[in-house]
């Protein structure tokens, strides 16, 4: 089993960058020069110093997949809600869904087609919510707090911080046709 996905918005985690720790014992003075074997043929396999300041800058690190986007074109997000939250939580789906009914955005407009919400009807320690997309739209985004910034952009903080207070946590499955 996938370990569950936590939604990227709703995590809120700063990350702090701090200086590496340097040892007391660590003496004083310029950092030292990294070495880099020289290209080509080695020179009897002897390391060569480069300056860092010519050296070819670091590529960019590569984009991280939108975790809501089922490129298969089917897929399914599973809501895990306090129960003491749930009206809460409803009230949202509430509005995300009159949004989605009243877009003129097409794209936000073709989701809107296929995005069905269940509640579960079983008895469980959280609510679960199920957000199912068939067809989805391989190239969209169907991360909720997205479509609320783009088409509540005024209530958004609000609605944002209800469903921070409600989730416990959020899983995504993409899902390919059997038959």
């Amino acid at each position: 089993m996938r370990p569950p996905l936590a939604i990227p918005i709703l995590a809120l985690l700063s990350v702090a960058s701090a200086a590496p720790a340097v040892p007391a014992s660590h003496p004083a003075g310029p950092p030292p020069q990294p070495v880099v074997l020289a290209p080509g043929p080695p020179a009897a396999g002897r390391p060569v110093r480069q300056d860092p300041a010519r050296q070819d800058p670091v590529p960019p690190a590569p984009a991280q997949p939108d975790a809501y986007q089922f490129p298969s074109g089917a897929g399914m997000l599973f809501f895990y809600v306090r129960p003491d939250h749930a009206a809460d939580f409803e009230a949202v789906l509430a509005r995300l869904d009159a949004a989605l009914s009243a877009t003129t955005d097409p794209a936000r407009a073709r989701q809107a087609v296929s995005w069905r919400m269940f509640r579960s009807l079983e008895s469980h320690d959280e609510r679960i919510y199920v957000f199912f997309f068939d067809p989805a739209v391989p190239d969209a985004s169907y991360d909720p707090v997205k479509a609320l910034g783009d088409l509540l952009p005024d209530e958004v903080q609000d609605l944002y911080a209800r469903l921070k207070a409600a989730i416990v946590r959020v899983e995504r499955m993409g899902l390919s046709r059997i038959r």
